[in-house]
């Protein structure tokens, strides 16, 4: 069995997971407390310069941010002005230009002189599943053997597929019913148009979408049957948690 333990040590918020048995930490995540984490950040960027010789492009993201902006990687993208009527897609092949305003997600943080890098597939993470978009088709965790399972899955599940974006399936998937899995992937593609709606009206650099804290995430994450007790003495976040439960995984309670 594990132990789940949240506490705060000055303006950094501890995430550990204990072994029971042994007593020992089997993960441990920190989150500094005095900014939003940038990584999986959706936000409005504007196109600073199309460089064509790298296949790239640099935009700004606010903040005095400048993001690198794979072409090569990402030959669609998704323009925030609001669409005209007769477009099939979210997405667009229109060359950008300079001045041009797109929705992109921060793949990876700054490291050392290199800025983040950007990009338009955006992913929303839920429990069972993990929305792609721009890259169709259904991923099933390696760690998930079960072949039948895993046809039954490419079957059933076909229907909830889009042009604009796919799934993959996360190793807990195996443990869900395919009527949990279907009622995420719902979710996840209300809460894709819905963030795409958004960004059509926000103003340029605004934040669409923020990954939830690390606590929160990790709450997402575990398997609850092999966790004995969560432990914080942090009133606000047993009150996130709490909320995070009756929404996800209200047995637990």
């Amino acid at each position: 069995m594990e132990r789940l333990l949240i506490t705060q040590r000055e303006q950094v918020l501890w995430t550990v997971l204990l072994s029971t048995e042994s007593k020992r930490p089997i993960q441990i995540q920190l989150q500094p407390l005095e900014a939003a984490p940038l990584l999986r950040q959706v936000r409005v960027a504007r196109v600073r310069d199309v460089v064509k010789n790298i296949h790239a492009a640099f935009v700004d993201l606010g903040d005095g941010m400048q993001g690198f902006y794979s072409l090569e990687d990402n030959p669609a993208h998704l323009f925030s002005q609001p669409r005209t009527e007769t477009a099939s897609s979210v997405f667009s092949k229109r060359p950008l230009r300079s001045g041009d305003e797109i929705l992109v997600q921060v793949e990876k943080e700054a490291i050392k002189t290199k800025d983040p890098v950007v990009t338009s597939h955006i992913q929303l993470s839920g429990r069972f599943c993990v929305l792609t978009a721009g890259k169709t088709g259904l991923g099933i965790s390696a760690k998930i053997s079960d072949k039948e399972w895993k046809a039954e899955a490419r079957e059933r599940l076909l229907p909830y597929l889009s042009n604009d974006w796919g799934f993959i399936l996360r190793t807990q998937a195996r443990e869900a019913s395919f009527e949990e899995i279907e009622g995420e992937m719902k979710d996840l593609s209300e809460r894709f148009r819905q963030l795409i709606e958004k960004g059509r009206y926000s103003t340029c650099y605004s934040v669409l979408y923020q990954e939830p804290p690390t606590y929160l995430s990790g709450l997402r994450d575990l398997n609850l049957q092999k966790v004995a007790e969560i432990v914080t003495d942090l009133p606000q976040v047993y009150e996130k948690m709490q909320e995070t439960l009756r929404l996800t995984q209200p047995e637990a309670l």
